[in-house]
């Protein structure tokens, strides 16, 4: 989790090419310990910050993680885990 927040923390200091790869790191460490909601919040940010297709695979992937687990609203849950990161 704390990749995450480095990952927040760089997004607004230094803008979404520095945080892109934290994110991804915090991803990778979050699913490797099974935190699989909060490993989608870093895919649904990356997806966020990429353009294009493979932006909104991302995006969608993360959301279909959400629905899985019977979330109805995913942003209001999304905002609850990841207070500050965009949606």
């Amino acid at each position: 989790m704390a990749s995450l927040l480095r990952a927040s923390i760089l997004l607004c200091a230094r803008g979404p090419a520095a945080a892109q790869p934290v994110l991804a790191l915090a991803e990778s460490e979050l699913e490797a310990r099974e935190m699989r909601l909060y490993a989608a919040v870093a895919r649904r940010t990356r997806g966020h910050l990429q353009a294009g297709a493979d932006g909104r695979a991302l995006q969608l992937g993360a959301e279909d993680v959400f629905a899985a687990e019977g979330i109805v609203n995913a942003e209001a849950f999304f905002r609850l885990l990841a207070p500050g990161l965009p949606w």
